[in-house]
């Protein structure tokens, strides 16, 4: 029998410059992660509107010729404003800001870690996101699926006609 599906690991990633998404789309899902791209704020609302994520990758600047822009604390303010049920982990990734600023994602966005874009940074990034995944996530990524959720509703609901045409026959 083949391995039935495990629940897969999904990332946010809002980020706006191609050769960076480029590299990171690649080297995460090489790593097994489901991964979704937003390269501006309008994708990163719509983003968290439509699905769940796991972790979110964030880049604060989303306008490369503009130092100024913070759209990314924005699309940061989104999730936390849309998931106010449960603390979607938030990873900012970033190469301009200052110190206040990284205080300020701290304290006022609950930013589960910060990492500086330098060369070779991934190794942070990895040990980042698997810290995200085994103290911040509460989910059993080694659950096995026995079918797809269509099966196991129909599956119940034959069950349940079944079991209703018997009580009537029966009565």
């Amino acid at each position: 029998m083949p391995d039935s599906p495990k629940h897969q690991k999904h990332i946010l990633l809002i980020e706006d410059q191609e050769t960076m998404y480029c590299s990171l789309l690649r080297w995460l899902k090489d790593e097994g992660y489901q991964v979704r791209l937003a390269t501006s704020l309008e994708e990163a609302q719509t983003a968290v509107r439509q699905a769940h994520y796991h972790v979110a990758l964030i880049d604060i600047c989303l306008e490369e010729k503009n130092n100024e822009n913070i759209d990314g604390i924005k699309a940061l303010q989104a999730i936390r404003e849309l998931h106010t049920k449960y603390n979607l982990p938030c990873i900012i990734l970033t190469a301009n800001t200052t110190a206040d600023r990284v205080l300020l994602l701290f304290q006022e966005y609950n930013v589960a870690i910060y990492i500086k874009k330098e060369p070779d940074y991934y190794p942070k990034l990895s040990a980042a996101i698997k810290e995200c995944f085994t103290d911040l996530v509460k989910v059993n990524f080694e659950m096995d699926y026995l079918g797809s959720s269509d099966q196991l509703l129909n599956s119940v609901a034959a069950h349940v006609r079944h079991s209703l045409r018997s009580n009537i026959a029966t009565q």
